[in-house]
C-alpha cells in the first residue's frame, strides 16, 4: 500500500507542475477559433485532478483494510496464498466496508467523464506528423467513456454486492434452469433447479437435482382446476 500511495503522490506531483504550465495557456479561451483548444486542455486537466481524487479516495478506502487483502507487508499469508474460497470471504468482509465510499468515487470519476467529454476531437487534425492525431483522440474518449461508465452504472450493484453476499447475514438462493425452446408461461420448460447458502463469501450447496426427481418425490399431485384440465 505505501508502494501505491508514493506512487499516486509522485504523480499528482507531476500532474500539479503539468497544471500550473497549462493554466498559463487559459488565457486564450475568450479568443474565437482558438479559445477552443485552451477550452479543451482546461477540461482535460481538470478531468484529470478528479481522476486523482478518485484515486485517492479508493486508497483511503481500502488502507485500513489493506493487510486483509494483502496490500501491507507483514502478514502470514498474502492474499494470493489463500484458498480461492478465503480470498471470496476476505474480499466480501472488505467489500462491505468499502462500498460506504463508492459514491464518492464514483462521483469524482463522473465528473472527469463529463470533461472529457467536452473536448472535440473535430478540432484536430486527422494527422500530425504521421500520427492520426483525432482517431487517438476519439478512441481515447470513447474508452475513457467506456470504464467510467461501467463502474457508474455498476455503483447500486457494487453497494449491494455485499448483502448479496451475505456479508451481514446469511442468504438462501434458488436457481431454476429453463429450457426456453420449450415455452412455458415462466419463460421455458424447467429442467433442474439449485438451492445454495452463501454467508460472508462461503458458498453452501444445500441441494440440487433435475426437475423429474424432484417431480417424483412428490407422493401426491392436486388435479388441476377443471377450467384448466382440458389445456395438455
Amino acid at each position: 500500500m505505501k508502494k501505491f500511495k508514493k506512487e499516486l503522490a509522485t504523480t499528482e506531483a507531476k500532474f500539479n507542475d503539468f497544471k500550473k504550465e497549462a493554466q498559463r495557456l487559459y488565457w486564450i479561451k475568450p479568443i474565437p477559433f482558438v479559445g477552443n483548444y485552451g477550452k479543451d486542455l482546461n477540461n482535460a486537466v481538470d478531468a484529470g485532478g478528479y481522476l486523482i481524487s478518485a484515486a485517492k479516495k479508493t486508497i483511503t478506502a481500502i488502507e485500513p483494510h489493506a493487510d486483509l487483502i494483502g496490500f501491507k507487508k507483514g502478514t502470514d499469508t498474502s492474499f494470493i496464498e489463500k484458498p480461492a474460497e478465503l480470498r471470496l470471504q476476505t474480499a466480501v468482509l472488505t467489500l462491505d466496508s468499502i462500498v460506504k465510499d463508492v459514491d464518492a468515487i464514483a462521483e469524482d470519476i463522473d465528473q472527469a467523464r463529463i470533461r472529457v467529454d467536452r473536448i472535440n476531437p473535430n478540432r484536430y487534425p486527422e494527422n500530425y506528423k504521421g500520427v492520426k492525431l483525432r482517431e487517438n483522440i476519439e478512441k481515447g474518449i470513447s474508452q475513457f467513456d467506456g470504464v467510467a461508465s461501467l463502474f457508474v452504472d455498476a455503483k447500486p450493484f457494487l453497494k449491494n454486492l455485499p448483502d448479496f453476499l451475505g456479508a451481514k447475514e446469511e442468504k438462501t438462493y434458488l436457481i431454476i434452469f429453463m429450457n426456453d425452446k420449450e415455452l412455458r408461461p415462466t419463460g421455458g420448460f424447467i429442467t433442474a433447479y439449485a438451492i445454495f447458502k452463501v454467508n460472508k463469501g462461503k458458498f453452501e450447496v444445500v441441494r440440487s437435482d433435475d426437475i423429474y426427481t424432484l417431480d417424483a418425490s412428490i407422493a401426491k399431485h392436486p388435479k388441476a382446476p377443471e377450467k384448466n384440465s382440458c389445456i395438455s
